[in-house]
């Protein structure tokens, strides 16, 4: 997958695969997300016993517990997010896809300087001041 393609691509990403400011195996945390998302998508938020196994496989029960809850529903256990998790985990998201981009452009030697974007500055600035 995406993680595999990375560290080989990236010296930088393998460095930093498990040393990070997260103190996480980011490998691991993606297959965390693209699990959950496929249990969203395809399985009606109800978790599959193999995603349990996942869970303590893995070690990441910790991981999930900050982005996500289980809740039984007719009974089946099935995914669930509050607000301020579902922030968070965006915010994670966003933070991961900044570090890929942030890691190959090192090992590219590109810069990873990025433009601000700021919505409500380019709306008043549209404005007319009468």
């Amino acid at each position: 997958g995406f993680m595999w393609l990375f560290s080989k691509l990236s010296t930088h990403f393998r460095d930093h695969q498990r040393n990070n400011f997260w103190n996480i195996d980011l490998t691991v945390w993606y297959k965390l997300i693209a699990n959950v998302r496929h249990i969203n998508v395809h399985d009606r938020r109800m978790i599959p016993e193999k995603f349990l196994k996942f869970l303590k496989q893995q070690g990441v029960q910790e991981m999930f517990d900050r982005h996500f809850v289980i809740k039984n529903v007719d009974g089946h256990d099935c995914i669930f997010t509050t607000r301020s998790q579902l922030t968070d985990a965006i915010s994670w998201i966003n933070s991961l896809a900044f570090f890929i981009f942030k890691l190959l452009s090192i090992e590219t030697e590109m810069t990873y300087s990025v433009p601000q974007y700021n919505a409500y500055k380019k709306a008043l600035s549209r404005r007319s001041v009468y």
